[in-house]
């Protein structure tokens, strides 16, 4: 099964975050870049499924993924996959000011 993960500023999306500190994408000088992105670990019983992800998460100030969380699924079956898949990347995370600031993005996973 072929996973393309898209990663790129053009696939942020901004995500409201009422009184939480991470920043929208929007608000960053330099948006976060992936260093470690690997490829989701699909059980060989869920390899025929085909869809897209939408995962929200916060790139923290050392570039942890944390709080990631699904937005939208057409895929319920490899909501797990995608969400332990994205935990394990890592970022140079984004700046603002010149500092490492926590940033809210949202990743589209497709699983084809």
């Amino acid at each position: 099964m072929k996973t393309l993960i898209a990663f790129s500023a053009l696939f942020f999306a901004t995500l409201s975050l009422s009184g939480a500190e991470a920043l929208s994408i929007k608000e960053v000088d330099t948006p976060p870049s992936p260093i470690e992105q690997g490829q989701p670990k699909v059980p060989a019983s869920l390899r025929n499924i085909k869809g897209t992800i939408q995962v929200s998460m916060v790139i923290d100030e050392n570039g942890n993924v944390r709080d990631a969380a699904i937005v939208k699924t057409t895929a319920d079956e490899l909501n797990a996959v995608a969400l332990e898949c994205v935990s394990e990347w890592r970022f140079n995370p984004a700046q603002k000011a010149g500092a490492n600031v926590p940033v809210m993005v949202v990743v589209p996973l497709r699983f084809k």
